[in-house]
């Protein structure tokens, strides 16, 4: 409960489509959580850009993005999804270089 208390603000939130938000980054926050147990180093960050469009004033985000650092291995896993309302097509096929995240977002992360 802390936890949810300390980190659930809209600021922390992105609008994503059902498929997205049921599907890979579904799976993705699971196996993360599931990482995160098991190794206890594990370091994420997440975000969005684009605008597909806007429900009111929420900015619904064309891209979103994970990035997993795994602290004891020193090992980086990142993650580029397309917001939209095609099916869930695994992981695999949206796994990308951490440089790509780094170009698309401007964000240094080593």
């Amino acid at each position: 409960k802390v936890a949810n208390d300390e980190s659930f603000f809209f600021s922390n939130m992105t609008a994503q489509y059902p498929e997205l938000n049921r599907g890979d980054w579904k799976e993705l926050e699971m196996w993360s959580r599931e990482i995160a147990i098991k190794e206890d180093s594990v370091h994420i960050w997440a975000g969005s850009i684009g605008v597909a469009k806007r429900i009111g004033t929420t900015a619904v985000p064309t891209k979103c993005w994970k990035v997993v650092y795994f602290k004891k291995s020193k090992e980086w896993m990142a993650f580029i999804f397309d917001n939209n309302t095609t099916k869930a097509d695994g992981l695999n096929n949206n796994k990308v270089e951490l440089a790509d995240i780094e170009k698309l977002t401007g964000f240094k992360f080593k």
